[in-house]
């Protein structure tokens, strides 16, 4: 330090003279004017830097004045004592100034500081040519150092491209979907609201208050359910082809009608002569629609595989499917006939052919015709076999026809007894009347687009709102029946959606994490191995900021090209993706990388090598010269002394961070967990829920950094208790040498292999939990589901028990169909006795042998009363038939506490054609048993929506339903459940689908064999993008691995030299730095395992809990067994190189001389 003695302390020191003083205060005065002159011209240049001195080189002013005699021996004498006490405390009083001087100089004025600062920038930029020289010519000697941080960047640029990109368009993705499922249709109208009962729409309205503009976008349709379709005229399996030249015929009586009853049965001009006429042809099920084609054009209904023309007077389309099953071909006539009065009542009522017939319909209310039955000839102009973005239903069994004709073919096709002067006046009635549903679209192109592309769900749902709010602002929200099929897909999907998202994000923010980790060891490493040159640098006038300006140039030199590439390769592969996905999925994807994830790819590129620079700056600041030109001595450092007096300054900066992220957990959990659930914002919840869980994560991997030194002991221990002594030893000091380094590569693997582990039984979690639930609403191999009515469900239980494929089926059950469904039930529900708790639910009847024959492993019994039968059989005893059994959660929420606890079940009825009548019938029930899970039938163990299901008796629903069943075979079946090995399932659905032509109720058919084959196709795509983000992450830390070993590796050189020159050979060096490197690989393995296993079964439990699927924990075995297998090769590849570099120099003289 300086010492500028001041004038109070020179005084004091001299007053101890008696003899002399005046010469030495002279003395003094003159170097403290020297030493101010030379501080002022330091603080006026700003080149000049002011070193502080040791004390050891501040030598004290002579007391003595010049011209004292050295002869005078009685001076001497006198003045010795003096001497010696002046000296003393000048020394204590020059000590005393140091110190404060140094104070002084420490606080220097803030202008100061700043220019020093910007002259340091200033001439850091003027001389990033010098620095770019500099690191081009590191990393020509460095190359695997150069190629490890280029690498990094470039798979993490190219992961948050791909990714991103495939993200943004997820949406459009599930909007393809969407529109292959239910029809690119926006919003569908139907009658309802206050007007439920009403059978049609007046599309005229629309046409009149929305011509042009964003809501004209609109078409109205005719729709006639449960038409027959009869083979074309002229096969040979039309038996009532003869009537083909005279359709008129077949509304009479006739010599061909030979058998007594069908005579009988034939009433003239009614749909029975008709029938009776075709008995004995198979007819199919279909949907009858009349459509406006250059509407829907315009709207955009429907794909480029549906014909645009206008059709014809007559003219049809029909899919491939029906017309592979009745025989038609291009220019067939096809035959239809069915009731078409519903639809078209107000066209009836124009015409004056309706009346309030109430011998007809019970009722006074309801309007009736004399002629509801059509039978319509059309000819078929083409065959399809796409179109299924045009209908929202099932497309197999439409037939298509022009809207514009939908009275006029109608009226042709009336009864022939129909007067003429009504036939024409009905005819002549506009179709707009008659709509039965209107079709409402947003504007096509990219402003449709924009709306459903969104990622959040919320800004979906309100865009859509608003677009609505527009028409039924003016027409009335109350008077119609709104439904929206895109939409409601999307919600279906919204949390897969938001998970994805999730997932993504949080596997980028992981290879973020390694990236910065990895590039922080390379710059580490870099200059730990440079130290020599660049003390050399410092002695030549390299500044701090220089070496500062150095350090930032070398990260930008890998991560500019790297982010280059990046974008490059990543653009090349998602290509690549995007052709598959549009193959596999039939979906349109952009070609272009989305603005999102260029920005984000070029934030990663260029940010990642910055915030991993940080550290390495701090290095290099911290750098003592003395100890970077001390080539005589090894680098490695085994023992590390800090010593700090109490009154030192120490900022902690652990404290710090840890303080802040307190902090903001706190603040997550107070206000934005609240927040998002008064706002029910999923996709906040989502990344609170996740946040939470990476922060688990992160803490018990930094507790278990504090067990590394004890798991690589018992690692040792484990595999090399069989090595040598000195080897073994030598790997033990090696470690506790290399911990600090070291425990950056040891969190490196246990944080990634803990965040894989995790991520991938996350994602498994989520497949597992769609798979039980769907297997679990199958409940069997197989289930044909529909509404049968009870002559139906005795052909199909004939077929499955008596029949031909009955020796295929090992085993069959069925059950009833809520009773909700009947017209005459209002509202089902359970209640305690004193009706203070309330639930609605849902009545179903099931048969005795129907848990049986289920799949037992979705069964959760929560208790049962005991029996001696099953648990089905049961409900048919004579104690059962009072009984029901009910899910946990109605349980809880009755306060049922014993099997003996009575409560209400009540069943409110009303007329269902006046709506008057209202009764309400209350039947004291007990209950038998409580599911916590249930296959088929769903139930749960806490209250929520799920689980308000009461299964009882099919003779038990008699009593209970309030007089809507007055026998058994008024409850129709809901679904047959049957167990059936594969190789027979394709012969037993053809034969059921042949007996369903029989019928007009639908049935559709699911079978555990495809969806095991379509959940295993996701496993696999997801499995394979698991392995690679493995792969990717391994990489990484691999590179992080290589870096450390060879650190470690060129840091030993010295004692490498001296354990060649006592004698050892190169084989044990070369095991105890591999062993070395394959203890740091399994021990920081074994803690990320032990961590990620520990957070996936938290996040089971949560999912087990919000989604009440009692699921099984899986570990990923697979997926460890790959991560330690490359673990361990990482681990030789990692150690075997720098060593070979080092062990085949020519001599152990070169190994000693080695200068880092």
């Amino acid at each position: 330090m300086f010492v500028d003695e001041d004038s109070t302390n020179i005084q004091q020191a001299s007053s101890v003279n008696d003899g002399g003083g005046d010469d030495f205060q002279q003395q003094l005065q003159q170097q403290q004017q020297q030493q101010r002159r030379s501080s002022s011209q330091g603080a006026n240049d700003p080149n000049y830097h002011r070193i502080p001195l040791p004390a050891s080189t501040v030598t004290p002013v002579t007391p003595f004045s010049s011209d004292i005699s050295e002869g005078d021996d009685l001076n001497n004498a006198k003045d010795a004592e003096a001497q010696k006490r002046l000296k003393t405390a000048q020394e204590r009083r020059l000590k005393r100034i140091m110190v404060d001087y140094d104070e002084e100089l420490d606080s220097r004025p803030w202008k100061e500081v700043l220019m020093e600062f910007l002259y340091g920038a200033r001439s850091t930029f003027f001389q990033t040519e010098v620095y770019l020289r500099i690191s081009l010519n590191d990393a020509g000697k460095r190359k695997g150092s150069f190629c490890l941080g280029f690498f990094s960047i470039m798979l993490v640029v190219l992961l948050c491209a791909i990714l991103l990109s495939v993200l943004t368009h997820l949406q459009l993705v599930f909007m393809r979907l969407a529109e292959s499922e239910n029809g690119k249709i926006d919003l569908l109208v139907q009658p309802g609201g206050q007007f439920e009962m009403a059978n049609s729409l007046n599309y005229s309205v629309f046409l009149d208050m929305f011509p042009t503009g964003v809501a004209s976008y609109h078409s109205a349709r005719v729709v006639f359910d449960s038409m027959s379709a009869f083979p074309a005229w002229g096969s040979p399996s039309n038996g009532c082809g003869a009537y083909a030249d005279n359709i008129t015929a077949l509304w009479y009586p006739s010599s061909n009608l030979s058998a007594p009853d069908l005579v009988r049965n034939c009433v003239a001009g009614t749909r029975d002569c008709i029938e009776a006429h075709c008995s004995g042809v198979r007819s199919l099920p279909s949907t009858f629609v009349l459509l406006d084609a250059q509407r829907e054009v315009r709207m955009g209904l429907g794909s480029g595989e549906w014909p645009t023309e206008p059709l014809g007077y007559g003219e049809a389309i029909v899919t491939r499917g029906i017309a592979n099953e009745l025989s038609l071909e291009i220019g067939s006539t096809l035959p239809i006939f069915g009731d078409v009065s519903y639809q078209l009542m107000e066209a009836y009522n124009t015409a004056g052919m309706a009346d309030l017939g109430v011998a007809a319909t019970g009722s006074s209310l309801l309007p009736y015709t004399s002629w509801p039955i059509a039978t319509f000839n059309l000819t078929v102009r083409y065959i399809v076999s796409g179109g299924d973005e045009k209908f929202e239903t099932d497309l197999s069994s439409i037939i298509v026809a022009n809207f514009g004709d939908a009275l006029s073919l109608t009226a042709q096709s009336l009864s022939p007894s129909l007067p003429d002067a009504q036939r024409a006046i009905f005819a002549g009635v506009s179709p707009n009347v008659c709509a039965s549903r209107v079709y409402i679209n947003l504007p096509p192109g990219n402003e449709r687009e924009s709306v459903y592309t969104h990622r959040d769900f919320s800004d979906i749902q309100r865009d859509l709102m608003q677009f609505s709010s527009v028409i039924f602002g003016v027409i009335g929200f109350n008077q119609v029946n709104i439904d929206t099929p895109i939409l409601t897909y999307l919600d279906s999907v919204r949390f897969f959606s938001l998970f994805l998202g999730l997932i993504v994000s949080l596997i980028l923010l992981a290879l973020a994490f390694l990236s910065i980790v990895l590039i922080y060891s390379l710059l580490t490493v870099n200059i730990q191995g440079r130290t020599f040159e660049l003390g050399i640098q410092r002695m030549l006038g390299f500044t701090k900021q220089n070496l500062t300006g150095l350090v930032f140039t070398n990260a930008m030199l890998f991560a500019i090209p790297a982010w280059g590439v990046g974008l490059a390769v990543g653009f090349g592969l998602y290509v690549l993706l995007r052709s598959t996905l549009s193959s596999a999925l039939g979906v349109d994807i952009p070609l272009a990388l989305s603005p999102d994830a260029v920005g984000f790819a070029t934030l990663a590129g260029i940010g990642i090598p910055l915030v991993a620079s940080i550290a390495p700056v701090m290095d290099v600041l911290t750098l003592s010269l003395p100890e970077a030109l001390n080539s005589d001595r090894s680098k490695m450092t085994a023992v590390i002394y800090n010593i700090r007096g109490r009154k030192t300054g120490y900022v902690s900066f652990t404290m710090i961070l840890l303080g802040l992220c307190f902090t903001a957990y706190g603040f997550v959990i107070y206000y934005l967990f609240p927040t998002a659930l008064i706002d029910f914002n999923i996709s906040l919840l989502f990344y609170i829920f996740f946040g939470i869980l990476i922060a688990m994560l992160g803490g018990l991997v930094l507790l278990s950094i504090n067990f590394e030194r004890v798991v690589e002991t018992a690692m040792c221990w484990i595999f090399l208790f069989w090595e040598q002594s000195s080897v073994f030893h030598l790997i033990s000091k090696n470690l506790v040498a290399h911990r600090p380094r070291n425990r950056k590569t040891t969190l490196m693997y246990a944080l990634s292999l803990g965040f894989i582990l995790f991520i991938t039984v996350a994602f498994n979690i989520q497949l597992t939990s769609i798979e039980y639930s769907s297997l679990m609403t199958l409940g069997g191999d197989a289930r044909y589901q529909g509404s049968l009515q009870w002559e139906e469900f005795l052909v199909f239980d004939q077929l499955l028990h008596r029949g031909s494929i009955a020796p295929r089926v090992s085993r069959v059950t069925y059950l009833g169909n809520s009773i909700l469904r009947i017209l005459s039930i209002t509202n089902i529900s359970i209640s305690s006795i004193g009706r203070y708790r309330t639930n609605t639910a849902s009545m179903i009847a099931i048969p005795p042998n129907f848990y049986d024959v289920l799949d037992d492993n979705y069964l959760i019994i929560g208790s049962a009363a005991p029996s001696p039968y099953s648990l089905s059989e049961s409900l048919y005893t004579i104690k059962g038939s009072s009984q029901v059994i009910m899910a946990t959660s109605d349980k809880k929420s009755l306060d049922l506490q014993s099997f003996d606890d009575p409560f209400l079940l009540n069943v409110a009825t009303v007329n269902p054609f006046t709506g008057n009548n209202w009764t309400q019938t209350r039947t004291v029930t007990s209950p038998y048993a409580w599911f916590d899970a249930s296959p088929v039938v769903p139930m749960a163990s806490l209250p929520q929506a799920v689980g308000r299901n009461v299964l009882m008796s099919f003779p038990s629903t008699i009593g209970r339903s309030g007089g809507a069943f007055r026998s058994i075979r008024d409850n129709r079946i809901g679904s047959f459940v049957m167990n059936v090995a594969e190789s027979n399932l394709d012969n037993v659905t053809a034969e059921l689908s042949q007996v369903r032509l029989r019928f007009s109720s639908d049935v559709s058919l699911t079978n555990i064999y495809s969806t095991k084959s379509t959940l295993s196709t996701a496993t696999t795509i997801v499995n394979l993008f698991f392995i690679f983000t493995q792969i990717m992450a391994m990489v990484i830390c691999f590179f992080a691995l290589l870096s450390s070993m060879s650190t470690n590796v060129l840091e030993q050189s010295k004692e490498i030299g001296i354990l060649r020159s006592i004698g050892m050979h190169k084989f044990p060096i070369y095991r105890l730095y591999t062993w070395e490197a394959f203890v740091l690989v399994i021990s920081a393995s074994l803690l990320g395992v032990i961590v990620g296993t520990v957070v996936a079964y938290s996040m089971m439990l949560q999912n087990s809990l919000l989604t009440q699927v009692p699921l099984k924990f899986q570990f990923p075995v697979f997926q460890l067994v790959t991560v330690l297998v490359v673990s361990m090769i990482c681990s030789v590849l990692a150690s075997y190189g720098p060593i070979a570099y080092l062990l085949n120099l020519p001599s152990i003289t070169h190994i000693l001389r080695r200068v880092m």
